[in-house]
């Protein structure tokens, strides 16, 4: 169905955070989060992964949110910054979600003896 088929019934809206310890070196860890918004129901998503970037989990968190749509919907695809995610609700609860993965992650390693990147800030 073409992208601009006036006959679909639903838009979607989905926003996205990615959080990374250690932003591109080899013990960094990265968590991604998404709110996907179709009608008046939502649907949150967080994973994390080891050795990642900041960049990697923002366009990480597009894909999974892309990916669980089980319908044609309406996407209109815009990477808005959000300076300091600035009380928008919906971005606030992706960097809680965010953040969250990735200090489980960080846990996980940490248990089983893995080293994890601390040498630079959050990036968030």
């Amino acid at each position: 169905m073409p992208i601009h088929d006036v006959s679909m019934p639903e838009s979607v809206t989905i926003y996205t955070d990615g959080a990374v310890s250690g932003n591109g070196t080899a013990g960094s860890c990265g968590g991604w989060a998404v709110v996907v918004v179709v009608g008046t129901g939502e649907r949150e998503l967080s994973g994390a992964e080891r050795g990642a970037t900041n960049q990697q989990m923002e366009l990480r968190a597009a894909i999974e949110g892309l990916r669980v749509l089980d319908r044609p919907c309406r996407v209109a695809l815009r990477f808005v910054k959000v300076p300091g995610h600035d009380g928008v609700e919906l971005n606030e609860r992706c960097d809680r979600l965010a953040v969250a993965a990735r200090e489980r992650l960080a846990a996980e390693l940490a248990q089983i003896g893995r080293p994890v990147s601390r040498s630079a800030p959050p990036a968030r």
